[in-house]
């Protein structure tokens, strides 16, 4: 598991209007979806759709809410899980 030293620099921010937008080298992979949407899938649980434009499909991930942290699965097999901090 990797640490990243400075959470503050490393930001995914979603907004209540479907908006998205990340800060950080960490959440680069996040720069190019513009939007979100939340779906729960029966068996499987919620997941994030993260959605680029209009062109391309959502791509999704495993979603957990838990407190004040939110973890989100890219992985099947969670060896790359990103967890997040609620800030205030």
């Amino acid at each position: 598991m990797k640490t990243i030293e400075n959470p503050d620099l490393n930001t995914l921010t979603f907004a209540s209007d479907g908006t998205l937008s990340s800060l950080g080298e960490e959440t680069e992979y996040y720069r190019s979806s513009k939007y979100y949407k939340v779906d729960s899938v029966r068996f499987v649980g919620q997941r994030v759709g993260f959605i680029a434009g209009n062109t391309y499909p959502a791509f999704y991930q495993g979603l957990t809410l838990k407190a004040d942290s939110l973890t989100l699965s890219p992985c099947p097999d969670h060896v790359c899980d990103l967890v997040f901090i609620k800030g205030r």
